[in-house]
């Protein structure tokens, strides 16, 4: 693993919704949030975050629809965590990658987590709760197209 640079909790969350908002799956459940609270989608597509207002706004929307904060969906159990660096990561990381305990990536890596796993079954064309893994197989070259957020 290499270091990159330093990162932030309000980077991580700027990221995380991002890559949601443009998600097939999960776009929905976002913009509805979005419009039924009168908040700007430029708000998550061009984050600023070292804007606290909007830092706060989004850590919300992400505990809202996603339980980030709060122990629960996605996020049951999550750690807290005091620093967020960006890192590259190496082919040997990313066999040693591993999912979050959450009963859809238990399921599809056969209750290892690991990552790798999870990839054979997708390439198997297994489906697990009826999710199709369309979404996997659009995004293999999609790892090194990353947007910097305003520094």
């Amino acid at each position: 693993m290499e270091f990159i640079r330093e990162s932030s909790e309000a980077e991580m969350v700027a990221v995380f919704l991002r890559a949601e908002f443009y998600s097939e799956r999960f776009a929905d459940d976002i913009k509805k949030i979005l419009t039924k609270h009168g908040i700007d989608p430029s708000l998550i597509t061009e984050p600023d975050i070292h804007d606290s207002d909007e830092n706060n706004i989004r850590e919300w929307i992400l505990g809202e629809y996603r339980g980030y904060k709060r122990n629960r969906g996605l996020f049951i159990d999550f750690p807290a965590i005091s620093r967020w660096d960006l890192v590259l990561l190496s082919r040997e990381d990313l066999e040693r990658i591993k999912y979050i305990n959450y009963s859809y990536w238990n399921e599809i890596s056969n209750g290892t987590g690991l990552a790798r796993e999870a990839v054979k079954n997708i390439r198997k064309g297994i489906c697990v709760y009826n999710v199709k893994n369309d979404g996997f197989l659009e995004q293999r070259g999609n790892y090194y197209q990353v947007k910097c957020f305003r520094r």
